[in-house]
């Protein structure tokens, strides 16, 4: 189904979180090489450049590179409703859906592309007008529905009321409002400390603990804890400022991998036992992707552990 326009609005969050999608055809650059260390089994990072068009898949345990540009994936399953148009610019969003219960086993991380001008703080409750497509694992694959899916304009009160889509809609907002809620205390603790502005920031759980990664507008990594608490801080490799259009993050089994597109760079970052943290290594973008390729946004998502098998009519 062909994506329709999207109309502009203002930013997904005012300095958005970022996180992914999945892989298959394509270049498969994990064969016979070694492969760097993500710290991220079981997930894929997905890389998307508005200004050239591209948009790639990387999955982290094979190297495997999958274009979603391209008709298919190594299955041979349509991946068209990822494509975007050269005029079309998005912002890349992973929503963790917890399908409206409090079993936290079943949370589903998802990816939305929204165009890139939305914002929640400052356009409300999000509508398919707002974004390109929604992204999940359908299995071991990624798949995507297109926005129009979710045009609820020609449904009665009872006929959205019993709609999956529209109450998975309504889940989404409720989840983009509380994404703005952590932005908004932790740029309040930003300015109470004179450490810049909030670029974006990152949810992570390691070692059974929550914490939030965020990086300010000059790059530098800072750790609070679930209370948002200042835990630590940490410089990043050649790094000197954060865009939230121009990078990424997404939570690793340790920390956290930040994406810089002013230097093409991924950096992976470890925390330890006592609330310290560091840069463990960065890689080039090329040695993920191949060589010539480049990015501008990166998340990351995986597939539900279990998660049943369903139509993807």
């Amino acid at each position: 189904m062909k994506k329709n326009t999207v109309k502009s609005a203002a930013f997904i969050l005012g300095a958005a979180i970022v996180l992914s999608g999945c892989g298959g055809s394509g270049d498969a650059r994990g064969s016979g090489k070694e492969l760097p260390e993500l710290e991220s089994e079981g997930k894929t990072l997905v890389f998307y450049s508005a200004s050239a068009n591209e948009q790639h898949a990387y999955t982290v345990n094979d190297g495997s590179v999958l274009n979603l540009q391209g008709e298919t994936d190594s299955e041979g399953k349509n991946i068209t409703n990822f494509n975007m148009e050269p005029s079309e610019e998005g912002r890349l969003f992973v929503w963790i859906d917890n399908k409206g219960d409090d079993d936290a086993s079943n949370d589903e991380a998802k990816i939305i592309m929204f165009n890139q001008d939305y914002s929640y703080a400052q356009d409300g409750n999000a509508t398919w007008e707002y974004f390109y497509y929604l992204g999940h694992f359908h299995g071991d694959h990624l798949a995507a529905h297109s926005n129009d899916e979710f045009d609820f304009s020609n449904l009665t009160e009872n006929e959205k009321a019993a709609d999956p889509k529209y109450k998975a809609i309504q889940r989404l907002n409720i989840y983009l409002a509380e994404q703005n809620k952590i932005e908004q205390n932790l740029t309040t603790q930003f300015s109470n400390t004179g450490k810049g502005n909030v670029c974006r920031f990152q949810k992570a759980v390691n070692d059974d603990k929550t914490y939030y990664y965020v990086v300010s507008d000059s790059a530098n990594l800072y750790k609070y804890d679930e209370n948002l608490s200042y835990v630590a801080s940490t410089i990043m490799t050649g790094l000197d400022n954060c865009l939230p259009n121009e990078s990424g993050m997404s939570a690793t089994e340790d920390g956290v991998l930040y994406f810089s597109s002013d230097t093409q760079t991924v950096h992976s970052i470890d925390t330890h036992n006592d609330g310290t943290f560091h840069e463990h290594r960065y890689w080039n973008l090329e040695a993920l992707l191949g060589a010539g390729k480049t990015a501008e946004m990166m998340v990351g998502i995986a597939p539900v552990t279990g998660e049943d098998e369903h139509d993807h009519n």
